[in-house]
């Protein structure tokens, strides 16, 4: 017998496909805000930076497919196939696409082109705005029109930009 839904529109809360990319990006994209911020009092190279936000995107990345393998194991009552393992890499991708911007800001201060400190101000900037930018995208791959669709950007903005808030208040 299936489940019925509670929400009368609860097929329009499913995430599939390209929902379920930008719901990802947004949720590695906080992940990484809020390593940044952790970072900062404490990282004095750039490329230390790069490597820890590297290595826990893969850490968590990993942890992600392997949850994903014991679902499917439960489930279905059987182990992952090979398709369903390659689905669980490539699923990785939109968490990892958040590296992009502070990896390269932090190589320009590697080189020398900014300093740290303000590497860290560019990384943090770019996150609102990428955090805005995969909300406003996912609103638009979802079908939600003005407001809602305005929503699903500045509710996780407004989120990155309280970790941000309460790391200052803190220090």
């Amino acid at each position: 017998m299936e489940e019925k839904s509670e929400h009368p529109n609860a097929h329009e809360f499913r995430l599939t496909g390209t929902h379920h990319w930008f719901s990802e990006a947004l949720y590695g994209k906080i992940v990484i805000t809020a390593l940044l911020i952790a970072l900062e009092e404490g990282a004095d190279q750039p490329m230390y930076v790069i490597e820890v936000l590297a290595i826990s995107v893969l850490v968590l990345g990993l942890a992600r497919a392997y949850v994903d393998v014991l679902v499917t194991h439960i489930n279905r009552g059987r182990h992952m196939s090979f398709n369903d393992a390659l689905r669980n890499v490539w699923q990785i991708f939109p968490i990892a696409i958040g590296l992009v911007v502070p990896v390269l800001v932090f190589l320009a201060s590697e080189y020398g082109l900014m300093s740290l400190h303000t590497a860290f101000i560019a990384a943090k900037a770019s996150a609102l705005m990428l955090l805005f930018l995969f909300g406003m995208l996912l609103g638009t791959a979802t079908g939600r029109k003005g407001l809602r669709r305005i929503m699903l950007a500045v509710l996780p903005t407004a989120l990155g930009a309280a970790v941000i808030f309460i790391k200052a208040l803190a220090h």
